[in-house]
């Protein structure tokens, strides 16, 4: 997959990845194998805490159908990055995200989309109160965008919009319903927003202390158990 930054309209979603992944020269995405499960857990301990995923748990997911981690490999055979989804019922989500009831209903009724356009950031509450909430109806599996991260010398080449790309049209293959995502929050800023919102993501609501009941993660913000905080994002899948 190469990534060439392009502005046409008419671009897929699905070119956009394949765009977004090559723009450093020939990077490409490989599901995690055993061989390398060290090296990604380096990498998440660097992104996202020492200890969120530990090597045990990488090891565990491998034959898991639900759980798709892959590595973004460059060239020189460094590992640039990786995109961690997975597959899970609605239940699953509401116990992950720690939002209250009343928040899951906003996100089931926000499914229907008649909401502001362009991936701007609203509020659920916004959408109209009588749309169907089809997806709680249906009890459709949710896609969880679980976690984004990037070498420190591949920041900043828009790559990490190329991998949300590529899990939401990962999980919609799979036949996911929809798509959310827990992004960290800390000191009132969401690094991934802006990425977010540029892939058709829509904020719903803020998640407390999303991680602290993980008294393993040592929070690279926090320096300890981690007391931040997450927003939650969502998309339609079709």
């Amino acid at each position: 997959m190469k990534f060439c930054p392009g502005s046409e309209e008419e671009k897929t979603e699905k070119e956009e990845t394949d765009a977004g992944l090559e723009r450093c020269g020939g990077l490409e995405l490989r599901r995690l194998t055993a061989p390398y499960v060290r090296q990604a857990k380096a990498l998440c301990d660097q992104c996202v805490g020492v200890n969120l995923y530990t090597q045990e748990y990488l090891e565990s997911i491998l034959g898991d159908p639900r759980h798709f981690f892959y590595l973004l490999h460059a060239k020189d055979g460094e590992i640039a990055g990786y995109a961690y989804f997975i597959r899970m019922s609605p239940e699953e989500f509401t116990r992950l995200s720690r939002l209250p009831e009343e928040e899951i209903s906003r996100l089931y009724t926000a499914l229907k989309e008649n909401a502001a356009p362009g991936g701007k950031k609203i509020r659920a509450g916004n959408v109209d109160s009588e749309m169907t909430a089809v997806f709680a109806r249906e009890g459709l599996p949710v896609g969880n965008i679980r976690s984004i991260g990037l070498e420190k010398r591949y920041r900043g080449m828009r790559l990490s919009e190329g991998l949300v790309r590529f899990c939401l049209s990962q999980l919609s293959a799979y036949g996911a319903k929809v798509a959310v995502a827990l992004c960290w929050k800390t000191n009132g800023s969401v690094p991934m927003e802006k990425t977010m919102l540029s892939c058709g993501m829509r904020y719903l609501t803020d998640a407390r202390r999303v991680w602290y009941d993980n008294r393993e993660l040592i929070c690279p913000f926090c320096e300890g158990r981690c007391e931040c905080d997450a927003e939650v994002y969502y998309k339609r899948l079709t």
